[in-house]
């Protein structure tokens, strides 16, 4: 439907169809299109009955407070959603202090094992290389041997 025909709507009409609407996506995208409808989407019953739907014990406490004591319904329900934002925010930032901590602790046990195993792998070498030298002295002293396995002995 095209705003100039929303607008045709009786007003009873136009605030039934955006009750059923999100306020806060209202007055960004519907209310853009044109004057009157910018005018209804700040209706005030509009950001009342969000506030109420979304943050029901603020609105609780906000009907007890007279309206000149008060901001608007669109200035609570506004202050409410950045309230949660900003928990939400600070739950985020926490959440991703402590998950950079962890990487960094695992990055450096990480290290840490690569460097246990360097060392291990070098370790392993110099064993191989003892053994190759062990099994050399092992095959002169066997050249020394009698074919029957008695020792040669240099006279002989």
């Amino acid at each position: 439907m095209a705003p100039n025909k929303l607008l045709a709507l009786p007003a009873e009409a136009l605030q039934c169809c955006l009750t059923a609407l999100p306020a806060t996506e209202l007055s960004s995208r519907l209310g853009v299109a044109c004057q009157g409808l910018r005018k209804s989407c700040r209706e005030p019953r509009l950001w009342k009955e969000e506030l109420l739907r979304r943050f029901p014990a603020r609105f609780a406490e906000l009907e007890t407070v007279p309206c000149s004591q008060r901001l608007s319904w669109r200035e609570e329900l506004v202050g409410q959603l950045r309230r949660v934002l900003d928990t939400e925010r600070r739950t985020c930032s926490l959440r991703e202090q402590r998950l950079r901590e962890a990487a960094y602790a695992e990055q450096a046990r990480s290290e840490a094992l690569a460097a246990d195993r360097r060392e291990s792998e070098e370790s392993l070498e110099r064993l191989r290389g003892q053994l190759r030298q062990a099994r050399r002295e092992a095959a002169k002293l066997e050249s020394w041997r009698a074919p029957g396995g008695s020792v040669l002995s240099e006279s002989q």
